[in-house]
C-alpha cells in the first residue's frame, strides 16, 4: 500500500517535471524565434507544445504580412502526428485573406511564435534580464 502510494506521488512528480521541461524547451524557441528571428530548427513538438501548455502557433504571411492564429489541438487544422517538429508545419501554411484577392493562389507563411491563449494582441518582447 506504501509502496504504491510512493510510486504513484512519484508519477505525479516526473509528469510535472516534463510539463515544465516542455514549457521551457518551448519559451526557450519562443525566445530565440522573436528575439533574433530564428532559426525555425530545431524547434519542439507539437505535443511538446501541448504538454507545455502552448495550444495556438501565430503565423505571418510573407506578402500581406496578415497574422494568424493555427491552434495546436484541432486536428482538423493541422492533420501531423503529434511528434512532428513545429518547424515542419511551415510548408503548408498559405495566407488564406491573400487567396481571395489573388484568385486562387495562396502565398506561404512564416512561423512566428507558439502562444498559450488564443489572442493576436501584442506582447512587448524583453529579454529574460531586463524584464
Amino acid at each position: 500500500m506504501a509502496a504504491e502510494m510512493k510510486a504513484d506521488s512519484a508519477k505525479k512528480e516526473a509528469a510535472e517535471k516534463l510539463r515544465e521541461a516542455a514549457a521551457e524547451t518551448c519559451a526557450a524557441w519562443n525566445y530565440r524565434m522573436i528575439g533574433f528571428g530564428g532559426p525555425v530548427q530545431p524547434s519542439p513538438t507539437i505535443a511538446e507544445a501541448l504538454a507545455g501548455r502552448f495550444y495556438y502557433l501565430e503565423v505571418k504571411c510573407r506578402r500581406c504580412s496578415t497574422h494568424s492564429i493555427i491552434d495546436l489541438t484541432a486536428v482538423n487544422q493541422i492533420r501531423r502526428k503529434p511528434d512532428t517538429p513545429i518547424w515542419k508545419l511551415e510548408a503548408s501554411l498559405r495566407c488564406r485573406h491573400c487567396s481571395e484577392s489573388l484568385r486562387g493562389r495562396r502565398p506561404a507563411a512564416n512561423i512566428v511564435r507558439l502562444r498559450k491563449e488564443n489572442t493576436l494582441e501584442f506582447e512587448p518582447w524583453y529579454p529574460e534580464d531586463e524584464r
